[in-house]
């Protein structure tokens, strides 16, 4: 703070507050001069306070003041307005931990401590395949559709998605019901990235090929997942690069691009796992729910009054109604265990929003 430094013991023993300047103290500028009894320096906010100085006394409380002394009202000062070596950061504490995300208070931190060089993770190279010859671009007119074609929106989902992340981003467009083209694609782009992302072609169909690609190419760690939507999930590696085949209904891609694919996103880069937030909710009608699969069923939850959450669904949760998601805000959790859940059962719910999926304005 603006005012003059001092000893406390001077201050409680100096009956008439009057003292000597014995010079100033600046941002940058220490004082440099010998201190005396019953002495005080000028100093200024953000200034090295004198070692043997323990008081500011601020200037609103100034008396009387000419260039040799100062004398103050008589009061008592709330606090000491000295900020001690370590206030901010004590020895030894850690400033940053592996797996932290740098933001600009980091860099602050950071740089505050002296530090200009860190070791970080390096930027994910992700590419994105959608796969099916049934799939056209959105830009395609409406005349020029054949018969049996579809416009995709998976692939742009997911290319929307991945611009949350610090990541580099690789289109690598749609990969037509072909086992050789696949292995070209495939082999390709495992050779770039450190993450390939696929949507579609990971089921038992004739014409579904990513998944016996990726185990004659590298390991199928896994494939099938207890899990609805999103059941026929693959993932493996090819030429070290990882690669995670999504299902292709568009609310299974998703429903696992939120649930698996980002925090696999997270976690290749280094980052702290993040645990989703989940909330209790109450059940307005009857949740229909077959045993065996963990289920996550498009809802709406609202805010009651009483700070209580209710929760209802927005109807038909087939996995191709992406119209679902319009009154949506939330997953329903359900565990593979139960059964249908009651009208007035409280269920778990995981706001959208903390999975990473942001509301977007339309003008």
């Amino acid at each position: 703070m603006d005012g003059f430094a001092l000893k406390q013991s001077d201050w409680s023993n100096n009956i008439n507050k009057e003292f000597s300047i014995l010079g100033r103290s600046l941002a940058g500028h220490p004082f440099q001069g010998v201190v005396e009894e019953n002495s005080c320096v000028r100093i200024f906010t953000g200034a090295k306070v004198p070692e043997e100085f323990d008081l500011i006394i601020l200037q609103e409380q100034i008396d009387h003041l000419d260039e040799s002394k100062v004398s103050f009202q008589d009061h008592e000062p709330q606090e000491t307005y000295v900020r001690p070596v370590g206030h901010d950061i004590d020895k030894d504490t850690q400033v940053a931990a592996k797996g932290q995300r740098i933001d600009p208070i980091l860099l602050s931190r950071l740089s505050a401590s002296g530090i200009h060089e860190i070791r970080v993770f390096k930027k994910l190279s992700v590419g994105v395949f959608s796969s099916g010859d049934e799939l056209v671009s959105a830009n395609t007119a409406q005349h020029n559709l054949q018969e049996g074609q579809i416009f995709e929106s998976n692939r742009p989902f997911l290319l929307n998605n991945l611009e949350n992340f610090e990541i580099s981003i690789i289109d690598y467009g749609n990969i037509p019901d072909s086992k050789a083209i696949t292995i070209e694609r495939l082999t390709k782009a495992s050779k770039t990235c450190d993450l390939i992302i696929t949507s579609g072609g990971v089921s038992v169909g004739e014409a579904d090929f990513i998944t016996e690609t990726i185990a004659e190419l590298g390991t199928l760690d896994f494939w099938r997942l207890n899990l609805k939507p999103g059941k026929p999930l693959a993932f493996g590696r090819i030429n070290g690069c990882s690669i995670l085949g999504l299902p292709g209904n568009p609310v299974s891609t998703i429903i696992t691009a939120l649930l698996i694919a980002n925090p696999l996103i997270e976690h290749m880069s280094g980052a702290r796992p993040k645990i989703p937030l989940r909330l209790k909710a109450t059940c307005q009608q009857m949740l229909s729910h077959s045993t065996g699969r963990t289920e996550y069923q498009r809802a709406k939850y609202v805010n009651q009054e009483d700070g209580s959450l209710i929760v209802k669904q927005p109807g038909d949760q087939s996995s191709n109604r992406l119209s679902s998601f319009v009154e949506t805000n939330c997953l329903v959790e359900i565990p593979g265990s139960k059964g249908d859940i009651l009208a007035g059962e409280q269920v778990t719910i995981i706001p959208l929003s903390k999975l990473g999926l942001v509301e977007q304005n339309i003008n």
